[in-house]
């Protein structure tokens, strides 16, 4: 005989049963909290340790791309690890450019993010900008958890948890906010990495980055013309008469 299940007092995980808490949520058959992260059906602790897109869970200050050490390691506009240095460890030269932390971001004001950006020293080439709303901001520790809105690509509001692995109490703020990232919102938990981009909106800023962001395409279409001229260019060479 089963026995009754209730929604709004537990969750079932793969059939497993348990006692619903605040924050909990399923990974595999088993329930994490907000200090913790599901990687595939992995459960790994967000303040020490990230999840890439292989499922694969690796040190927090290790990065998913190369596996580089963002400790003792840069990775610049053009995805290049370089060592970090006393010369670029605080700028970097123009053609080094790297995306400043989500933490530090956070601290500008917004002419300065606007400054940054418009020269270029502030890099925005990721393959997504979301318009979000930010219902309501928890601190967990070294960690906010950002209760937000976002329109999907069918054009439907949909509602995300974003964390993000900073501690500053300026993104104790509600409203309005660009997220600029490399990763798909396709679950309802969103992680950020130090390289992603929380800005709050204003339509100046919201028209620069997607400003720039065209150049960023217009430069790659430009460079997947010139891959294909090039083999193009060594088949004739070698192909036979």
């Amino acid at each position: 005989m089963y026995s009754s299940f209730n929604d709004s007092t537990q969750l079932c995980c793969n059939n497993v049963i348990h006692i619903k808490e605040y924050g909990s949520r399923c990974c595999g058959s088993e329930t994490i909290d907000t200090t913790e992260g599901c990687c595939g059906t992995k459960v790994y602790n967000l303040s020490t340790h990230q999840c890439c897109k292989d499922s694969t869970i690796i040190p927090k200050h290790h990065s998913c791309y190369r596996g580089y050490d963002n400790r003792t390691q840069l990775c610049t506009d053009n995805y290049k690890v370089i060592n970090r240095t006393s010369r670029n460890n605080g700028s970097l030269s123009k053609r080094q450019k790297v995306s400043r932390s989500i933490c530090k971001t956070c601290h500008w004001s917004h002419r300065r993010i606007y400054r940054e950006i418009k020269s270029g020293n502030q890099y925005v080439c990721k393959r997504h900008t979301y318009n979000i709303t930010i219902n309501k901001t928890t601190r967990r520790d070294i960690l906010w958890i950002l209760d937000a809105k976002y329109e999907n690509k069918d054009k439907i509001k949909s509602n995300v948890t974003i964390i993000v692995p900073c501690k500053s109490g300026k993104l104790n703020k509600t409203g309005r906010f660009l997220l600029v990232t490399d990763s798909t919102i396709d679950e309802k938990t969103l992680r950020l990495g130090d390289s992603d981009l929380l800005l709050q909106y204003h339509r100046k800023l919201d028209v620069l980055v997607k400003r720039k962001q065209r150049t960023c395409r217009q430069v790659s279409v430009v460079l997947i013309e010139i891959q294909k001229a090039v083999k193009r260019f060594i088949w004739k060479l070698i192909r036979p008469n």
